[in-house]
């Protein structure tokens, strides 16, 4: 008798978890039915162009840009957004990135969301070293010989000019050179400097009216020779023709000639 009535308990006990479990699966099909059923609605009832009111949930209404220095945080701005009404939804940050990326003095960009409507946008500038010397005028270049841009102002800033070569990029060695002077305050210095690249196989630069002969590596070693006499060459005040810095471990100071002098004097 006590077997059967264990028997019957078990069997109730079984059939309850069963309809327990009936009725879970039979709400959870209620509920995709629902969310599927919606879905249809809305598509199929409200008109695409009349969906504007995902775009208001949740608008961008804060731009805030970080890391420039040539550029302004307006111009930054400006350029994310491009007049359609933004959503923090809706904009992809990646998309974005490659957007801006395609701006000349933009070289890469981090875009954060914060909600509920702030964009956080991170600048890394192109910064220009040197200026590249063309038919129409001067570029701007970056670091690994590219132009950036085109200088549209009259006033040329104190940075090297690169002459004689069209190549694009500038050849990797006058990029070393504008390094190595950047490196020494050379340009701080304030006086012009051009580096021909007329011989590719000897750079020549013009720092303020003197002509030094670089060759075309080395240029560490080679400028540090040179800088430690020419305060001692221009305390005997001798008129320089050229300086030859190509060799190992010497410096070549050519003095003009009396000639040479008569003519650079008049």
């Amino acid at each position: 008798m006590a077997r059967r009535l264990n028997s019957k308990k078990k069997d109730r006990e079984k059939q309850k978890a069963l309809r327990k479990k009936l009725a879970a699966v039979a709400l959870l099909v209620l509920l995709f039915c629902g969310s599927a059923l919606g879905a249809y609605f809305l598509y199929r009832y409200i008109p695409l162009s009349s969906i504007e009111f995902i775009t208001k949930i949740a608008p961008v209404k804060n731009i805030l840009v970080e890391g420039t220095h040539r550029l302004s945080k307006a111009e930054v701005a400006e350029l994310v957004d491009t007049g359609v009404d933004l959503n923090m939804f809706s904009l992809d940050p990646k998309e974005l990135r490659r957007a801006l990326k395609n701006f000349p003095w933009i070289r890469d960009a981090k875009i954060r969301k914060e909600f509920p409507s702030t964009v956080r946008v991170f600048i890394n500038e192109r910064e220009p070293v040197a200026l590249l010397q063309k038919k129409r005028g001067f570029y701007f270049l970056d670091s690994n010989g590219w132009i950036i841009e085109k200088l549209e102002s009259a006033n040329v800033p104190f940075l090297p000019v690169i002459t004689d070569t069209q190549k694009e990029p500038v050849d990797a060695a006058a990029m070393d050179l504008v390094r190595v002077l950047g490196d020494n305050g050379i340009v701080e210095r304030g006086e012009s400097v051009e580096i021909s690249l007329k011989d590719p196989k000897c750079l020549v630069m013009h720092i303020g009216g003197l002509v030094v002969k670089m060759g075309n590596d080395g240029f560490p070693a080679k400028l540090d020779r040179w800088l430690d006499i020419e305060a001692e060459v221009a305390k005997r005040q001798i008129d320089v023709d050229y300086v030859d810095l190509r060799f190992s471990k010497k410096v070549i100071v050519k003095p003009l000639t009396t000639n040479r002098r008569r003519l650079a004097k008049s």
